[in-house]
């Protein structure tokens, strides 16, 4: 398996345009300045390209003679020799390289709690063990992208299969691309999470609109990508300000311990993390619980996704999916959910994610418009 990155732009199609610079404008409104996240991006990769194939690929030697001093049935015998090696071994050879294709593409956005190399390695492992233990003629490949507007042309010319990418990256390729299935991990048993608001029970917030003028932390992971969105939604509906504008300060943390604990000693006035993250915590400290409550809660939604391209349609793809399906059965597969976070992964329909789409277009209508 190896790696590629691209770092070029693409052209875009017209329509994505408008989806792409709502997703940008909501990554730029969640940095601050005392942002205290460094993310490290591996130095960009290109794309190797394979040689063109020249006749001196194809048995010619110095012992023929030239066209135009042998004789004519020579001339044509050799003609058709030729001709019949050129069309039939390119053809194998390119039917063969097309079956065996099975190439995964990540945006960064994917890798805010993991190593990239580890994700490479692992998964490097996981698709030789699938290949030798089911028999598949495939050639696994990783595609990393810096962002999603990188991604679409070769989802459209049918270089990439698989999409990993964050819902609201999925809500800007959905409209060009159509996919499936589409893959979830599960974490703590569920495929979605919920966002919570905290703060200290002794603290001076018991409300959001108390959020004005506080420091607030967010937590910065990929199944955290969605609570921005929706706090600032819920905001709005509340005819408060979004919170970079509500907020007197506002620090995206990567991690979830520092995301918390200040506010557990009265350091910082409230943060946002997921529900699974904050149960984990009074879990390991059970003051935690005691000393902080939620201010608000949202419902569970899908923070991420692997979608297949629906063409995609190797001889083999009904084993690759099988293998996809149980690869919280093997110790190679054990090991690239490990990387992720995650316990197993499975085939949902589209409509799985649909409380996440709607809170997408919820805050592009209510926030994003009223920004404007």
């Amino acid at each position: 398996m190896t790696m590629h990155k691209y770092d070029q732009p693409s052209a875009i199609l017209r329509g994505f345009g408008n989806r792409l610079n709502y997703l940008c404008h909501c990554d730029a409104q969640s940095k601050t300045a005392d942002h205290a996240t460094s993310l490290h991006h591996p130095s960009d990769k290109q794309r190797s390209e394979q040689a063109p194939l020249s006749t001196r690929n194809i048995g010619t030697s110095s012992c023929i003679q030239p066209l135009s001093q042998a004789k004519p049935a020579a001339n044509l015998l050799y003609l058709l020799v030729t001709l019949l090696t050129l069309w039939t071994i390119p053809t194998t050879a390119l039917a063969q390289a097309a079956d065996s294709n099975f190439r995964i593409g990540f945006t960064n956005n994917m890798f805010t709690e993991v190593n990239e190399n580890d994700a490479r390695a692992a998964m490097t492992v996981w698709g030789q063990t699938v290949a030798r233990e089911r028999g598949i003629p495939v050639e696994p490949e990783v595609l990393v992208y810096k962002a999603v507007q990188d991604m679409l042309p070769d989802l459209l010319d049918g270089q990439m299969d698989v999409a990993a990418v964050t819902s609201m990256e999925y809500d800007l390729l959905r409209h060009e691309v159509e996919f499936s299935p589409i893959f979830l991990t599960y974490h703590d048993g569920e495929t979605a999470e919920e966002f919570v608001l905290l703060a200290h029970r002794d603290g001076p917030l018991e409300t959001l609109a108390d959020l004005a003028g506080r420091h607030v932390h967010v937590h910065q992971a990929l199944r955290a990508s969605l609570a921005p969105l929706w706090l600032d939604a819920l905001l709005v509906q509340e005819k408060l300000e979004p919170l970079a504008e509500l907020a007197g300060r506002v620090t995206t943390l990567p991690s979830l311990s520092q995301t918390l604990l200040p506010v557990f000693f009265r350091q910082a006035d409230a943060c946002l993390v997921t529900r699974h993250g904050f149960e984990t915590m009074v879990e390991l400290n059970p003051q935690l619980g005691a000393q902080l409550h939620i201010l608000a809660a949202s419902e569970p939604m899908v923070p991420a996704v692997f979608a297949f391209r629906r063409d995609y349609a190797p001889s083999f793809l009904e084993q690759l999916l099988a293998g996809i399906r149980d690869l919280h059965e093997t110790p190679a597969g054990g090991q690239v959910l490990l990387v992720f976070n995650s316990e197993r992964i499975g085939d949902y329909p589209e409509s799985a994610l649909n409380t996440a789409l709607e809170l997408i277009a919820l805050h592009r209508q209510i926030v994003m418009e009223d920004d404007q």
